[in-house]
């Protein structure tokens, strides 16, 4: 079997910050594991990294931890691929698949970005970064809104994460932010266009408009950031614990693997118990992707 990258799009992924004493090398990872393995005891699929180093005060570190605080969500996925003896290479997430989006593009450095994309079913992610960075994630659910409102809803949802992110003293009042907006409906690209101010400058994507490599038309946005990041790099692994990756370490023991993946399972807020087990017809779903990365 080819490797399989497993990326989840799900309600559950939690971020959380602290702040660390300065240690280099093995004394930094063996203590930015017990921060993760604390703060998400009861998940395999957690990680944690430096974001940065204090300004004021004492230079300590600024650190991220991350994780899918609801395990049954992966575990049924990665149960069924070990199972039949699949090699999975990666588990990640929409959030880290958009920070690797982001940093492939040029003026990242420097900035204050929020990736906000409207899916299929109404569910609202919004996705902050800094220098490039991805700090904050959210998904919300927009389902029993009026669809003529729904650009007021995601403004008002920007507004809201906006104030958020200035309380925990990632943006400053006077800092513009971009915002980029993906969605598939003329009405919220015409409300969000006319909201857009010298804080909050937002640019609507019209993902009606959008190709994605291979030349389908009209993707959702998270296919769209899918096939622009699996045609360039090899997504890394985020939450896959050893367990989960044994078959695909045993595969690239001893030699150089080239990024050969052909299987992408995209894990989202709709599905159910019933469709992990019909693996087949996700699979068929993603095939322009596997053409790419073939």
């Amino acid at each position: 079997h080819l490797p399989v990258i497993v990326v989840t799009d799900l309600l559950e992924e939690n971020f959380r910050y602290d702040t660390v004493v300065h240690v280099r090398g093995g004394d930094q990872q063996a203590l930015l594991k017990r921060k993760v393995d604390f703060a998400f005891r009861n998940t395999p699929y957690r990680r944690s990294k430096v974001i940065e180093r204090e300004k004021d005060g004492r230079p300590d570190d600024k650190i991220l931890l991350s994780a899918i605080s609801k395990p049954e969500s992966v575990d049924v996925w990665v149960n069924l691929l070990l199972e039949q003896k699949f090699a999975i290479q990666t588990i990640t997430s929409v959030p880290y698949i958009l920070e690797a989006f982001v940093g492939r593009r040029k003026g990242s450095e420097g900035g204050y970005f929020l990736i906000t994309n409207l899916e299929s079913g109404n569910n609202l992610r919004q996705t902050f970064f800094k220098n490039g960075q991805m700090l904050f994630s959210r998904l919300t659910t927009l389902t029993g809104r009026n669809h003529t409102q729904l650009g007021d809803d995601i403004h008002r949802e920007t507004v809201q994460l906006r104030q958020y992110l200035e309380r925990i003293q990632f943006l400053t009042y006077d800092i513009t932010l971009h915002i980029e907006v993906y969605a598939p409906h003329e009405e919220v690209l015409q409300q969000l266009a006319d909201k857009s101010n010298e804080h909050n400058r937002i640019a609507v994507m019209d993902t009606a408009k959008l190709t994605v490599n291979g030349g389908s038309t009209e993707p959702s946005p998270t296919h769209y950031f899918l096939s622009h990041v699996l045609g360039q790099t090899r997504p890394a692994n985020i939450y896959a614990p050893t367990a989960s990756t044994r078959f695909h370490d045993l595969q690239t023991l001893g030699r150089y693997s080239a990024f050969t993946a052909s299987m992408i399972l995209l894990l989202t807020v709709a599905i159910n118990i019933p469709v992990a087990f019909n693996t087949s017809d996700k699979w068929r779903e993603t095939e322009s992707l596997q053409n790419q990365v073939g």
